[in-house]
């Protein structure tokens, strides 16, 4: 998405939530690139129409994103990258007991 389309986006948010003050500034427009620039403008309208259709405030960026299919999803808990971790350890423990006991 462009700059331009991030701003016709907007737009259109200002029409569908007229009262929210935090769409109006230049500073929202920036915000909203930063955080949509890879993802289609078509894309982002049609999750701002349906969004638009379900709730009567203005969307948080993470609601459009994750409307257009572009959360990246995590894989496994942070428990299970921990124990994959301590196995990939574990594998060259041989190694450090090796130069451990051939100290000068």
């Amino acid at each position: 998405m462009t700059k331009a389309e991030t701003q016709l986006l907007m737009d259109t948010m200002r029409r569908y939530y007229p009262f929210a003050r935090q769409l109006r500034g230049t500073e929202a427009v920036d915000d909203f690139y930063r955080a949509m620039k890879n993802i289609s403008y078509y894309k982002a309208k049609n999750a701002l129409a349906e969004y638009a259709q379900e709730n009567a405030y203005p969307p948080p960026v993470f609601d459009l994103i994750d409307r257009c299919g572009a959360v990246k999803k995590r894989t496994g808990s942070g428990a299970s990258q921990a124990a994959a971790g301590q196995a990939a350890a574990g594998k060259n423990k041989w190694m450090k007991d090796y130069i451990r006991r051939n100290r000068p």
